[in-house]
C-alpha cells in the first residue's frame, strides 16, 4: 500500500494533536491525584478551584435557573482576571431555585473535571455557605466532604445577571475523602 506524502503530514498532525490532549489530561490527573492522595491512604485533600460562571441566562429572584462555565485552577483569576488565557480544567453547572427575598437558594452542581470525572454537589447556596459533596464519577466515585464557599464576586463591566455577558468569578474548595480502595 503506497502513503502520499499528504496522508503522512496528516497522520503526523493527528498524533501531534492527540499528544497534546492527552499530555494535558496527564497533567491535571497528576495533580488531582497528589491531592486526593495527600495525608491518607484513602485519599484525602483541599482543591481551590476558579470558575467564570456565565449569569446571562440567570432568571432571578424567585425563579428556577440554569447557570455555567469553564474551571480553571485555582489562581487564574488573581493571575489574569475574567479574561484567562489558560485552557480550563473542566466545566460547571449549576441548577436550582433562587430565593425570592435574601437566604439561600437550593442547588445542585455538577463539576467536570476533563478526563478525570465529575463532582456532584447538593444544598442550600449563599455566600459563606459549605455544601455537601453527594459523590461522583471516574476518579472521584467514591467522593465525600464539603465544597467550600471562598469568594463571588462580578467581573469588572459585567452587566447586571441574567444579561448577555453577564459573568462572574467564582472561587471554591474542595474538602474531598476518596475511598481508593475496597469498596
Amino acid at each position: 500500500m503506497l502513503i502520499s506524502k499528504r496522508m503522512l503530514l496528516l497522520s503526523k498532525k493527528t498524533i501531534v494533536l492527540y499528544t497534546v490532549i492527552a499530555l494535558s489530561v496527564i497533567a491535571v490527573a497528576t495533580h488531582w491525584n497528589r491531592v486526593l492522595a495527600a495525608d491518607h491512604d484513602e485519599g484525602a485533600g483541599n482543591m481551590m478551584v476558579d470558575v467564570l460562571i456565565d449569569l446571562s441566562t440567570f432568571t432571578g429572584p424567585g425563579l428556577p435557573f440554569h447557570v455555567q462555565g469553564p474551571i480553571y485552577s485555582a489562581g487564574t483569576f488573581a493571575a489574569e482576571g475574567c479574561t484567562p488565557t489558560v485552557d480550563p480544567i473542566g466545566v460547571y453547572h449549576c441548577w436550582g431555585h433562587a430565593p425570592a427575598v435574601g437566604g439561600p437558594g437550593l442547588v445542585s452542581q455538577e463539576f467536570e473535571f476533563f478526563g478525570l470525572g465529575k463532582i456532584q454537589v447538593q444544598g442550600q447556596e449563599g455566600p459563606g455557605t459549605n455544601i455537601a459533596v453527594v459523590g461522583g464519577t471516574g476518579q472521584f466515585r467514591n467522593a465525600r466532604g464539603e465544597r467550600l464557599w471562598v469568594s463571588q464576586a462580578l467581573c469588572p463591566d459585567s452587566p447586571a445577571p441574567g444579561n448577555p455577558g453577564a459573568t462572574s468569578q467564582l472561587t471554591l474548595e474542595f474538602d474531598l475523602t476518596v475511598q481508593t480502595a475496597g469498596f
